[in-house]
């Protein structure tokens, strides 16, 4: 015996529908809420980049490591602004703020483990992140 074929009705399909346009409306607006007020269209990652180094914070790192690799290739050619110390040609420096791991951001003596996004670098350094499309 055949189990019966339920139709989807018009009433069924018209909510559902509804049930996701609904969700993704909020989900746009909960987007929307969490992203930084103080991103500007105008600040290019060079700028930021020297901002950066401006304040004072340093990333450390060495060639071997590939979150290190990731870091710099969110900069780009801009990384060239940033304050670097790699951690192979400066073991005894590195040894003795005795890092965590790599990359590691320090900015007034307090140390950011791994790779670090433009806006959480923003929210504690006070440059404004760069506008990424």
């Amino acid at each position: 015996m055949d189990k019966p074929v339920q139709k989807k009705t018009y009433k069924s399909v018209l909510i559902k529908n509804l049930v996701f346009i609904v969700g993704l409306v909020i989900f746009s607006l909960m987007a929307m809420a969490t992203k930084p007020e103080h991103k500007s269209p105008d600040v290019t990652i060079e700028d930021f980049a020297k901002c950066l180094k401006k304040t004072g914070f340093v990333m450390y790192g060495n060639d071997g490591c590939a979150y290190c690799k990731a870091q710099k290739e969110m900069f780009g050619s801009a990384f060239s602004g940033i304050q670097y110390v790699n951690c192979d040609f400066e073991e005894k420096l590195c040894a003795d703020l005795k890092l965590g791991g790599f990359p590691t951001w320090i900015f007034q003596n307090k140390q950011s483990l791994g790779i670090q996004n433009f806006d959480q670098l923003a929210r504690f350094s006070g440059c404004h992140p760069p506008q990424i499309l």
